[in-house]
């Protein structure tokens, strides 16, 4: 069994405040008489199902060509945790997470359809951002566009510092809690400061 669990990319993708939208300019149309149709993308390098990487916030960090693929790809953790307001320490603390786990967290936020904010979303507090490095995590993975509603990025700071990337816009609403191997292969950019994905769990 597979779940792809990426959104797919167009005009109407939610984006961040302050990034840029998703623009598709076709350059050449096979529709319209040319010998094939070729495209130019315009688009943000954190827009829809994407990966951070430590570039991200450090200027001296791991780019996406450069951040190894053995922890990208694994056995992976999916925990659901429904009717929580926010993921907080105590209870990351009540969950099986170990070092070297990629943890992917499926919240309410698997309302989420890509494209239309959530009035109020699930994030997890900076406190247990600290403590899944502490606990010294390969990867987190969130389903909504950020796991922090703080301006000041706490966990991306925490996390991207300790060299763990953050997975985000994750489509998790029909994935079953549970074990899977996690398949994330980000695109070679040099000096990429993150990258779109299509991310997938095999079970």
């Amino acid at each position: 069994m597979i779940y792809d669990i990426s959104f797919p990319l167009s005009p109407e993708t939610m984006v961040y405040p302050g990034d840029p939208p998703f623009l598709r300019e076709v350059l050449l149309d096979g529709a319209k008489g040319d010998d094939c149709t070729l495209s130019l993308l315009h688009l943000g390098s954190h827009l829809g199902t994407h990966i951070d990487f430590p570039r991200h916030f450090f200027p001296e960090g791991m780019d996406a060509a450069a951040f190894p693929l053995e922890q990208l790809c694994g056995t992976c953790n999916v925990f659901h945790l429904p009717d929580a307001a926010e993921i907080t320490k105590d209870m990351l603390k009540q969950l099986d997470i170990q070092p070297g786990d990629r943890v992917l967290f499926r919240t309410d936020n698997e309302a989420f359809d890509g494209i239309h904010p959530l009035p109020h979303p699930v994030y997890l507090t900076a406190e247990a951002g600290e403590y899944l490095a502490e606990r010294k995590i390969a990867l987190l993975g969130v389903d909504y566009e950020s796991p922090e509603g703080d301006g000041d990025f706490p966990i991306h700071k925490t996390l991207l510092g300790r060299n763990i990337p953050i997975l985000e816009n994750l489509k998790l609403k029909d994935v079953p809690a549970g074990q899977y191997c996690l398949y994330c292969l980000p695109l070679r950019i040099a000096e990429g400061d993150g990258c779109w994905v299509r991310p997938i769990l095999e079970r």
